[in-house]
């Protein structure tokens, strides 16, 4: 990915672009299907830069939530995962490999997506998800 656009991604929402910033956003782009976790964002980068922090990492997502570049994803109940595209858009938990992926072809419409209030309650976030199993972990399973 190229170096120059993702700093002007950062400076245009007013994040000063660090090296580890640019680095994070660059895997967190890449990595739009897998919604990972900060842990397997540390762990891909540390290998790459060993002086890397966890902290960092959380910091960092935390910093790119608040403006607006990842959304956060609690759908397992167990770990957050951050997503690079901030749009509402519907999820799939998969109960038995832990995979999330988006789902192109849900049954919700844009109306309901892009909801702003609903009886007098001024809503900020939309998430949809479903949770259930997966089809590859249903064709191993049968």
């Amino acid at each position: 990915m190229d170096v120059e656009k993702l700093k002007q991604m950062l400076e245009a929402k007013g994040i000063r672009p660090t090296f580890q910033r640019i680095k994070i956003l660059e895997y967190l782009l890449t990595q739009k299907e897998t919604h990972p976790t900060a842990d397997e964002i540390y762990e891909v980068i540390h290998s790459q830069m060993p002086t890397l922090a966890k902290a960092t990492v959380y910091n960092t997502l935390n910093t790119f939530v608040r403006h607006g570049i990842a959304s956060v994803l609690m759908i397992s109940g167990e770990e957050a995962r951050y997503d690079p595209v901030v749009e509402p858009h519907p999820h799939f938990f998969c109960v038995k490999c832990k995979r999330v992926f988006n789902i192109q072809s849900a049954p919700i419409d844009d109306k309901c997506l892009n909801l702003k209030e609903i009886e007098g309650n001024k809503i900020f976030e939309v998430h949809v998800y479903f949770r259930g199993i997966c089809k590859e972990c249903l064709k191993k399973s049968s």
